[in-house]
């Protein structure tokens, strides 16, 4: 790629995260009531650039781990976006939910025959898991606390 094309991309993954969200922002604004999460939806576009980062790291080992915690990451962040009233009881299952797709890929890996990849897939999977169940802990405290009389705020 030329020194050019470069500049481009950067410039506009750039201009991505950093004008996207606001914009977006405005936009539901008009259509939400409250302090909705959705507001916030303009986030996702976040991962873009830090992502385009981590395909450049020349270990595929460390480049699929690492883009590995940034899916779980933003796709916890997209499951966050979707709770309401009626899906609160799902809170508690969304770190794991997260999961599902460094699952996923590890079993195809593995179907496949390809043990290096399903390998790396694998260790993956064990660094995201104490995550999920560190959020699934701060949910669930989260949660009885506001049962809690004086820590609604």
């Amino acid at each position: 790629m030329k020194l050019a094309g470069k500049i481009a991309l950067h410039l506009l993954l750039i201009f991505a995260v950093l004008v996207i969200p606001p914009v977006i922002y405005d936009e539901v604004a008009r259509h939400v009531s409250g302090d909705s999460p959705w507001l916030y939806i303009g986030g996702l576009t976040y991962p873009l650039y830090i992502g385009w980062w981590m395909t450049r790291i020349g270990h595929p080992r460390i480049r699929a781990i690492l883009l590995h915690l940034l899916a779980y990451a933003t796709l916890t962040w997209a499951l966050l976006l979707m709770v309401d009233k009626r899906t609160i009881a799902f809170v508690l299952f969304m770190p794991a939910a997260a999961l599902l797709p460094c699952i996923a890929m590890t079993v195809r890996r593995a179907v496949q025959k390809r043990g290096d990849e399903a390998r790396t897939h694998l260790y993956a999977l064990l660094l995201l898991i104490p995550f999920a169940l560190f959020l699934t802990g701060l949910i669930f405290l989260g949660l009885a606390m506001t049962a809690m009389q004086g820590m609604r705020w």
